[in-house]
């Protein structure tokens, strides 16, 4: 079975031969071969997972990649007493190489799982915690499924996620954001709005913004006011409004 791996969340800067699906960055690994892979990280944190990407042979071979807090740093939130990786996998009672040429010839969608397993397994029971141990568990969905995932009666649950720190503004203060757009996988015209505000559309055009020349040429006399606008194909725009709506 030919085959090939994927890791989700690593940037690979300037090695993209070393990740992705077939045909794309690179061959898939015939049958009988080897590939070794060259995993960069860069500014990578958290829990991160790679998988097979070769037509169903995700269902195969899948698995989870931790990065650790650097020596010396400590997590943001108590750091747990033991740390329990829970993969969520697809099984499939047939073939899983046959399942996208089932589809075409059926003509309808492929079959996405006929079960699930937790850590490879299809049902073993798991030891409880101890009481006063703080576990942390790191989930990861190898799946092809929406998956609602609750932990029953904690107290002090804590979910940290990866993303953008919140810029705290001043109440009633006049805020600007410019909007790019970037295009790097389908370029498109894209809407945007904002919650609980209605903005100025004070300025647009294609390509990256020109933080110096682009502005002298906004409309700071009329310009319309939307809920909603859309962001050029591979252009910009700049919206302003006041923040008088707290939260």
């Amino acid at each position: 079975m030919k085959n090939m791996a994927c890791r989700h969340g690593i940037k690979q800067p300037r090695n993209p031969w070393s990740d992705g699906p077939e045909y794309i960055t690179q061959c898939p690994i015939q049958p009988e071969t080897n590939f070794s892979y060259e995993i960069i990280f860069s500014a990578e944190e958290g829990t991160l997972w790679w998988h097979a990407h070769s037509d169903w042979s995700r269902a195969t071979v899948y698995g989870a990649i931790f990065v650790y807090p650097k020596l010396g740093t400590s997590y943001p939130f108590p750091e747990p007493q033991a740390e329990v990786p829970i993969i969520l996998g697809s099984w499939f009672k047939g073939d899983v190489m046959a399942i996208i040429e089932e589809a075409h010839d059926k003509g309808g969608e492929p079959n996405i799982s006929d079960a699930f397993t937790i850590n490879g397994q299809p049902g073993d029971l798991y030891e409880c915690s101890k009481p006063g141990k703080s576990v942390a568990f790191s989930i990861l969905i190898s799946l092809m499924s929406h998956l609602i995932i609750s932990i029953l009666r904690p107290s002090n649950l804590s979910i940290p996620a990866l993303g953008t720190k919140v810029k705290v503004v001043e109440y009633n203060s006049v805020v600007e954001i410019v909007i790019q757009g970037t295009s790097l996988i389908a370029g498109e015209n894209h809407p945007m709005h904002l919650h609980g505000y209605s903005f100025f559309l004070v300025g647009s055009g294609f390509g990256n913004v020109n933080n110096v020349s682009d502005p002298e040429r906004y409309n700071l006399v009329d310009p319309p006011e939307v809920n909603t606008v859309g962001i050029p194909k591979n252009g910009w725009t700049a919206i302003r409004f006041q923040a008088d709506n707290p939260g």
